[in-house]
This record gives structure tokens, sequence and C-alpha cells, in this order.
């Protein structure tokens, strides 16, 4: 089972900023691909 590091949640976050995705939208993406393990709302904004 893969389990997120905190480089690959930042990188994943550059690449949403690079989409122009908003915080919560950015949130939702995570939550999709990595589950339990994504950062929590706060953390994306």
């Amino acid at each position: 089972n893969f389990v997120p590091g905190s480089y690959d949640l930042r990188t994943a976050l550059i690449f949403c900023y690079h989409l122009k995705k908003t915080a919560a939208e950015s949130h939702r993406m995570l939550v999709e691909a990595y589950g339990e393990h994504a950062l929590g709302k706060s953390q994306c904004s």
C-alpha cells in the first residue's frame, strides 16, 4: 500500500496550483487520490 509522504503531498498541491484549482478543489482531488492519507482542508489553503 502506498502511503504518501509530505514530499508527495506537496508535489500534488503544487500540481493543483498550476492547474489553477481552488483549495476546496485541491482537497477533493487529494482525498480522491489518497483517501484517509490526504491533507486536511485547512492545510490545502
